[in-house]
């Protein structure tokens, strides 16, 4: 009988937690990535001719350009030092030079860093949004909650002695996790609607790494599940419940945390889909309060999503 709960609840919890990331994907894609075409209205204009028509990429490449120098006989010459082939006249523009790799980062001018991409992403973003405030709080929380409440379990075995069982009191705190887990994912993709979609992102390589990143992530995410068991993954350490011995079937054979990093993954993947700025922030805080819960986690708790 309990065998029979225990696989009941395994395939429950997987169908929990994967089908609120489709189903949020499904809605996503109907906008898929576009491109522009001639007379198309867009925010700086009309698109004239359709060979600028597609929407252009990040400014995330730097290129080191050599200085240009004026000599006394009004030359220009090119090059660092004052060395360099000469060039005439004061509307040349400079080319693009390879880096010395000899050199490293030494020769990389900081300064003339394009901060451009990273000002765009941030003015697509509101801050005093509700959603976005909610969504913040949610991701926080989760973590807290579940640290918390496992280690007040610990102390002073409340749970089990108010449930009348260890396994129970497990069951229970795993399915709260998986509800605030489901809000918070919820909350996430209300966030990425409200919010406004930026073009750089909204094109078709984006629009499927998106995928590939989604498939990734639910793979870690149900493998996980599926090696540690429910009471694995909900912190029945914390209940008294242990396993028999430390898992090393994949995915823990090819990395730590593999289900808090499949989640972050998931929730990359419904981010770029949606070509959504705020989403890309808040996936950046959901990796972030991930990695502040295993520094207060122990090395068997390795998976608790």
């Amino acid at each position: 009988m309990v065998k029979r709960v225990s696989i009941t609840a395994i395939i429950f919890t997987c169908w929990l937690e994967v089908m609120p990331i489709l189903f949020y994907m499904m809605k996503f894609s109907t906008r898929s990535p576009r491109r522009l075409m001639k007379g198309q209205r867009t925010r700086s204009g009309i698109c004239e001719d359709i060979r600028a028509c597609s929407i252009s990429p990040p400014h995330g490449v730097f290129y080191l350009t050599d200085r240009l120098q004026t000599n006394s006989r009004g030359w220009r010459t090119r090059g660092v030092g004052g060395r360099g082939e000469e060039r005439r006249g004061k509307d040349q523009k400079s080319s693009p030079c390879l880096l010395d790799c000899c050199g490293g980062l030494n020769n990389v001018d900081y300064s003339k860093m394009d901060l451009t991409p990273m000002e765009e992403l941030l003015k697509h973003i509101d801050f005093h949004d509700s959603s976005f405030c909610i969504a913040v709080i949610a991701i926080i929380f989760n973590p807290l909650f579940w640290n918390v409440v496992a280690r007040w379990e610990h102390r002073t075995r409340r749970l089990s002695r108010l449930f009348g069982s260890p396994y129970l009191a497990c069951y229970s705190l795993g399915f709260v996790i998986i509800l605030l887990n489901v809000y918070r994912s919820h909350s996430m993709t209300v966030a990425m609607k409200v919010q406004a979609r930026w073009e750089v992102m909204d094109r078709t390589g984006i629009f499927y790494t998106g995928v590939a990143l989604m498939v990734v992530g639910t793979l870690l995410v149900v493998s996980s599940f599926l090696a540690l068991g429910f009471t694995g993954t909900f912190l029945g350490d914390y209940f008294g419940i242990l396993m028999d011995e430390k898992v090393t079937v994949f995915p823990f054979n090819i990395m730590e945390n593999p289900m808090y990093w499949g989640s972050t993954a998931n929730y990359l993947g419904l981010a770029l889909i949606g070509a959504s700025p705020v989403g890309l922030l808040l996936t950046a805080i959901v990796a972030l309060a991930y990695k502040v819960a295993i520094r207060f986690e122990g090395p068997e708790e390795q998976g608790e999503e």
